[in-house]
């Protein structure tokens, strides 16, 4: 598993993790998916209004509630109905794109999602490589041990704050 951890913007470190991100999704790919890769390349170097193949990474929002009231997160602000992608939508998202590169995100500590570890060896077994943001706070030993059972490939680490001063401001 690929650790990422921010804290307030970018910086070099975490920019050569994301860089080791992608050359170990590259490194990944299977066969079936290195033509997919040439059509997305084509694709935008041609800029045309239909892309020739299906993207190479996709962005699934695995659930929109959170656990923390972070002044700096959109969900606060956001009027819309909090809840979790169940896996049986997942499933049929996924199935349709079926991507190399499958990011688990969301306004939401993704670890709340109660089928999250499922969406996570579903999208294993069909070859994704899968990455996950966190903010942590629910990762206790248990969590950690599914973690690692499920395959999950990549986990960014949020943290917005050393401490409760750093964190207010």
């Amino acid at each position: 598993i690929t650790l990422l951890a921010a804290s307030g913007g970018l910086q070099a470190g975490w920019r050569s993790g994301l860089m080791s991100i992608y050359r170990e999704v590259l490194c990944s790919l299977r066969p079936r998916f290195l033509g997919r890769a040439l059509l997305c390349g084509v694709s935008a170097f041609l800029s045309r209004p239909r892309a020739l193949s299906l993207p190479m990474r996709v962005e699934i929002e695995n659930g929109a509630g959170c656990n923390f009231k972070c002044g700096m997160c959109a969900l606060n602000h956001m009027k819309r109905k909090r809840g979790f992608l169940d896996y049986e939508k997942f499933k049929a998202v996924y199935d349709q794109v079926r991507p190399p590169y499958l990011n688990l995100t969301g306004y939401t500590e993704s670890f709340l999602n109660r089928d999250i570890f499922q969406m996570i060896q579903y999208g294993k077994k069909g070859g994704s490589f899968i990455k996950i943001d966190s903010n942590a706070s629910v990762m206790d030993q248990e969590v950690c041990r599914k973690i690692v059972d499920s395959g999950l490939d990549a986990i960014s680490i949020s943290v917005d704050g050393s401490d409760a001063d750093a964190y207010a401001r």
